[in-house]
């Protein structure tokens, strides 16, 4: 998932390889319509909302595990290809890909 967000330009300060994954936009006003969004295509996430979380870091949440088949793991890839269309996010860091 972290190589197909970079494939995205999607920022994530998520490197460490743990299952859950910080998406943050690059605008916190869109949060509630990329939820539903996301909600809409079949996509559960977390929603990480002002002011739970500080305006820079508001974004959404994606959490993998052994569970998901393949399916849904391509389904969820498609989906996020198509939330990269609609919206925008904090662009990926060249520094963090090359870390």
């Amino acid at each position: 998932m972290l190589g197909c967000l970079d494939r995205l330009g999607v920022h994530t300060p998520n490197r460490s390889g743990l299952p859950l994954i910080e998406v943050p936009l690059a605008r916190h006003e869109d949060i509630d319509e990329v939820g539903r969004f996301l909600f809409a295509e079949g996509i559960y996430v977390t929603l990480a909302a002002y002011p739970l979380v500080p305006k820079a870091e508001v974004g959404f949440r994606i959490q993998l595990t052994s569970a998901n088949t393949q399916a849904e793991v391509d389904q969820l890839v498609d989906v996020l290809g198509k939330v990269v269309d609609r919206f925008d996010f904090q662009p990926a860091r060249n520094a963090e890909r090359a870390a």
